[in-house]
């Protein structure tokens, strides 16, 4: 299992200041941080795609000998995925958000079963009144996933995906046009790929813009 944390973005919805070195306690402990310590018991290899000019000072932060930054220019996060997926030897990846944030129960170690069972695991949480156009959502029925939709007001669902496994086959369905990801989910289900998921007690946090973040800091304060 290779985990991999997009962070190669341009991040102008905080004026190009870096999202996942955002603090996220009293001590300082950085977004990224905190994913990599909900991979790195199941990952042998963290990929760390970023600006080039992030580079070293990714490096300063001692992240650990599981994580290897990779210097990227990318249009899309999807792009950055599939040049990742490129270079890594693993059949199997672990995928978080690099700006997002969970507040109380850490989805890793579901993924990681998860991806054992189907081609795509999702992580999802319930969507908070403040969330609804702003995320990822996906409709269930039963046991299945049934319908995704990006960031759709009119058609939103309760839930919304938010980290997730996958193998190859899922990377097959992604082209580098995809703005995220989340995309290939629809192709998916058009083409009856096996979807594995479970739905967090937790809560989770976007926090790449600054009222979402605010509202992370007032919750774990």
């Amino acid at each position: 299992m290779h985990g991999i944390l997009p962070a190669a973005g341009q991040a102008m919805r905080l004026r190009r200041l870096p999202k996942f070195l955002l603090p996220s306690d009293g001590e300082a402990t950085t977004l990224i941080e905190r994913h990599i310590q909900g991979m790195e018991e199941f990952c042998d290899i963290i990929w760390l795609p970023v600006r080039a000019d992030l580079v070293q000072l990714v490096h300063d932060l001692q992240l650990g000998e599981k994580v290897i930054p990779v210097p990227l220019t990318t249009k899309t996060m999807t792009e950055t995925v599939l040049r990742v997926a490129d270079i890594s030897g693993s059949d199997e990846f672990l995928l978080g958000m690099p700006d997002t944030a969970f507040v109380g129960q850490d989805p890793y170690h579901q993924l990681n079963s998860g991806v054992k069972k189907a081609a795509l695991s999702l992580a999802l949480w319930k969507t908070a009144p403040s969330q609804v156009g702003k995320v990822g959502s996906v409709e269930i029925r039963g046991d299945k996933i049934i319908g995704s939709v990006d960031k759709s007001f009119e058609h939103s669902h309760p839930h919304h995906w938010g980290a997730m496994s996958f193998n190859r086959s899922f990377i097959d369905f992604l082209d580098t046009e995809m703005p995220h990801i989340g995309y290939g989910i629809r192709k998916c289900i058009e083409a009856k790929l096996s979807i594995d998921f479970f739905i967090s007690t937790g809560q989770y946090f976007d926090c790449g813009t600054f009222s979402e973040y605010q509202r992370y800091i007032n919750c774990i304060v």
